[in-house]
């Protein structure tokens, strides 16, 4: 039986955090996606991790997963965001807001809104990757 190199779980772990980084400072930090110099860093850091994830993919660095491909979900999931965040903008008038924890009834919109991201997110990017369409 192969052992497994040494740093292939730590590299995992943090390819890992690194996917779910735009999902996280979607759930705790969303101003940064209204603020433009921190949207700026926001995708200038998402696609270093997308061309990181192309060279590694175009060099032909494979492991048995290849699960450095995951390094292309933030620029994706940045750019759904933004994506739905449009629509919502042109449907309703107002940027979302969070709804988290909140019973108030003129949030329902928002909270659909912030669970399609949440599901969307995250499914639609890791699909696209693991598919090998992007």
């Amino acid at each position: 039986m192969l052992e497994p190199h040494p740093l292939e779980v730590p590299l995992v772990v943090l390819f890992t955090a690194l996917s779910l980084s735009t999902f996280v400072i979607f759930m705790y930090q969303r101003a940064w996606f209204d603020d433009p110099a921190c949207l700026r860093a926001l995708v200038a850091a998402g696609a270093v991790l997308f061309a990181t994830a192309l060279v590694l993919e175009y060099v032909g660095v494979h492991t048995k997963n290849d699960f450095f491909l995951v390094l292309k979900v933030p620029l994706l999931s940045l750019g759904l965001y933004k994506a739905l965040q449009w629509g919502f903008v042109r449907r309703f008038g107002y940027r979302p807001r969070d709804s988290f924890w909140s019973m108030d009834r003129r949030l329902l919109k928002d909270g659909v809104f912030n669970f399609l991201f949440g599901v969307l997110g995250i499914l639609v990017p890791m699909g696209l990757v693991f598919a090998r369409v992007l």
